[in-house]
């Protein structure tokens, strides 16, 4: 793999397949597991089937050196990063012999060596965590600017985490009006695909 994002040729998109299915493997034998055996899983799991596609495609962006960071659904993570299935079990048994010796559990999955630095099982604790990590957010919400949950982490992140910011938090949201009924004054007012990328470019080109 070169220093740019692979090409969705044949051969990339059954990759992204067998990825798909083995998350889905995977999950269901935790599920099983979970529901069979009573008391093998201690706590709870937060599955991700039907979440397959977002974690692959997600991960099939990556260049060397990325680094990662999910939410507490994130078995399906490591698995595509390469992390050893019997050790991810492991760790979701809770057994020494798991990625993080049996300390984090389902919810708190880690293998900094694949580049996947961590879950939380606090919600949303990731984004100020992987903020804290580059300095820098971009934050996408088809509501719009003043009354979206993109407003609040915003300033959940401002509050948790002011010092770490090298360059300002960037909103991607609706315009401040009515939708509209019109398509192409719909698509001018709601964010999209160059709009976001737009304010990723604008956040890593900040200086540091």
């Amino acid at each position: 793999m070169n220093d740019a994002v692979p090409s969705l040729d044949r051969d990339r998109l059954a990759w992204m397949y067998r990825q798909m299915l083995r998350i889905r493997e995977f999950e269901e034998r935790v599920k099983a597991t979970f529901t069979e055996h009573p008391g093998v899983i201690r706590g709870h799991t937060h599955l991700a089937d039907g979440a397959e596609a977002s974690i692959v495609g997600s991960l099939a962006t990556l260049r060397p050196g990325d680094q990662v960071m999910a939410t507490y659904r994130c078995h399906g993570y490591p698995l595509v990063l390469g992390s050893d299935p019997n050790a991810i079990m492991a760790e979701i048994y809770g057994r020494a012999t798991g990625l993080c010796g049996g300390y984090g559990g389902s919810m708190h999955l880690a293998d900094p060596s694949r580049g996947f630095l961590g879950t939380s099982g606090i919600v949303g604790q990731g984004i100020p965590q992987a903020t804290a990590k580059t300095g820098r957010l971009v934050l996408a919400d088809q509501a719009t600017r003043h009354s979206s949950a993109a407003a609040v982490i915003a300033a959940e992140v401002a509050d948790q985490g002011f010092a770490s910011l090298k360059a300002p938090v960037k909103l991607v949201t609706a315009l401040d009006a009515t939708v509209p009924y019109s398509k192409p004054m719909e698509e001018y007012i709601l964010p999209d695909e160059e709009k976001i990328a737009e304010a990723v470019r604008a956040v890593t080109a900040a200086r540091t």
